[in-house]
């Protein structure tokens, strides 16, 4: 039940949840950021939505209730597709929880047609923790969003190899905001601005 605009005007988020703070402040309007709620952002489960990348990128984990009982769902099994989660009919999500994540840094990025409330064209989040573990995730490029975790500190100075596996796994479409080709594109645009960005502050400590 917590509003978007609740959650980005929070002073105590850590420094590892920086990116949630930025995806936050991206989606929609602000009117729409007081009445839209993390939970709904994401059980909404759209190839584009805000909050995805960033929780994948943090391994925020999703607690479900139902009169049977409860279960905890980790988010990069939450998503199965367009507008599809793995809730169960009678399920509802009440916690959201993402784990302590001490000296990791973490970014979002993302492109729409226009500056305020737009969808994005391509959205992406970045973490890097202090022992050189990287992870991606990738909104608007397949039919949900993708979590790129398999990067170390030996491989993902090599952008071109990590651009390779990602490209290998994306399936963006053509539609109102963008075409196919142009998503690739961002997507380069935007894993290499994270790459850049994440190693620029882990060298700052």
């Amino acid at each position: 039940g917590v509003t978007i605009n609740r959650l980005f005007d929070f002073p105590d988020l850590p420094e590892s949840m920086h990116a949630i703070r930025q995806a936050a402040g991206s989606l929609g309007s602000y009117q729409i950021r007081n009445r839209a709620t993390v939970g709904g952002n994401l059980c909404n489960a759209s190839p584009a939505c805000d909050l995805g990348p960033p929780l994948l990128v943090l391994g925020a984990q999703l607690r479900a209730v139902s009169k049977r009982g409860d279960r905890t769902i980790p988010i990069k099994e939450f998503f199965k597709g367009v507008k599809i989660t793995c809730l169960e009919p009678d399920e509802i999500i009440t916690e959201i929880i993402v784990p302590p994540a001490q000296d990791t840094h973490s970014v979002f990025l993302k492109r729409s047609r226009i500056k305020g409330h737009d969808l994005a064209i391509v959205n992406a989040a970045g973490a890097l923790s202090q022992e050189g573990n990287l992870r991606i995730a990738l909104g608007a490029v397949a039919p949900r969003p993708l979590l790129f975790e398999d990067f170390d500190g030996a491989t993902f100075k090599e952008r071109s190899s990590i651009l390779d596996v990602i490209h290998r796994s994306i399936a963006p479409i053509d539609d109102v905001r963008g075409s196919a080709v142009y998503r690739r594109y961002m997507v380069e645009v935007l894993v290499t601005e994270i790459i850049e960005h994440l190693t620029d502050r882990l060298d700052q400590g």
